[in-house]
């Protein structure tokens, strides 16, 4: 190879890591799972949560969004240690009760990669978005929509979104992405539900490939979902009671 053909290889070499670069390059897995604060206390006092967040690490996840409401600060972070230390994995404190005291409290937590509102914040906001990150010198925005709440120009506030669209199958979930005009944001992620139940593993499976590749994240809701048992408890109970 002459030194003409050389520079002509190195230049298409430039151009196409520029047009796709690594970090685009995405497997099939799910970004993030949802872990609800009796799941984090469960496994904490049984001292199940190192397992808990390799398991989650070897699903394809890079980060935790951890149910922070009611858990003392301290706490929390013990909890970033551990996802860091057992999955490498990263922390978003996510906020379901988004007061004031809750908001103040979170922002002064330290070892998070950010702090999440989800829908009960857009429903009732007690301050305004554009001046959350501001007001309580929060670093990182994290923000959770429902379909009907979501607004690109409200969007532009936080680091990163997430669209809950949850109990359609897998082409319903992609057809609602495209209505809302958001297939191919990376800062955008797809929000699905798994129940529990063994089914919800294909369908999650379904949008993980089909997302992943349009350029989308999917987040999970959520780990260790009890709904399932639940249901199933629930009947037995029935069935006992006729007896």
């Amino acid at each position: 190879m002459n030194i003409f053909s050389q520079k002509v290889f190195i230049y298409a070499i430039l151009q196409l890591t520029l047009f796709f670069p690594l970090s685009s390059l995405k497997s099939n897995a799910a970004s993030a799972y949802w872990l609800d604060q009796r799941t984090l206390l469960r496994d904490l006092i049984t001292f199940q949560l190192s397992n808990t967040f390799k398991l989650i690490s070897k699903k394809g996840a890079n980060t935790v969004l951890i149910q922070s409401d009611s858990i003392p600060n301290p706490i929390l972070r013990f909890i970033a240690e551990k996802a860091w230390k057992s999955g490498k994995l990263k922390s978003v404190a996510w906020i379901q009760k988004p007061t004031i005291n809750n908001l103040r409290r979170i922002s002064k937590l330290n070892g998070y990669e950010a702090i999440q509102v989800d829908d009960h914040f857009f429903k009732s906001p007690p301050v305004k978005l554009e001046n959350l990150k501001k007001d309580f010198g929060i670093n990182k925005l994290w923000c959770s929509f429902q379909p009907n709440q979501w607004d690109p120009i409200k969007a532009v506030n936080c680091d990163q979104s997430d669209i809950q669209i949850y109990r359609k199958d897998c082409e319903q979930t992609i057809q609602a992405a495209y209505a809302l005009g958001v297939i191919g944001r990376r800062d955008v992620a797809i929000a699905a539900y798994h129940s529990g139940h063994a089914a919800d593993d294909q369908y999650i499976t379904c949008l993980e490939a089909n997302l992943n590749k349009r350029g989308n994240d999917v987040f999970i809701f959520k780990w260790a979902n009890s709904e399932a048992w639940l249901n199933h408890a629930s009947k037995a109970i029935k069935r006992f009671s006729k007896y």
